[in-house]
């Protein structure tokens, strides 16, 4: 799992883990979730987040897209 920035530069990067363990699962036992008050003490400002995909779940400082049932659209206020 490899987190960076808008300017492509990694600032967290977690290895070791085989291929098949699930998305979240990683993430629950990085350093950055065990340890959440380290996104407060500078590794990110206010209002700054982690976008994700459908892998992880929605935390504090996660964003993660949409969920839709197979075969259904978002609403039109979901799309952008």
């Amino acid at each position: 799992m490899a987190i960076c920035d808008d300017s492509k530069r990694i600032w967290a990067l977690v290895t070791g883990w085989p291929g098949a363990v699930n998305d979240q699962r990683v993430f629950d036992m990085s350093p950055i979730a065990i340890l959440p008050r380290a996104l407060e003490k500078g590794l990110m400002s206010p209002g700054q987040y982690i976008l994700a995909d459908g892998g992880y779940r929605v935390m504090r400082h996660v964003i993660v897209p949409y969920d839709r049932a197979p075969g259904q659209t978002l609403p039109r206020e979901k799309e952008t």
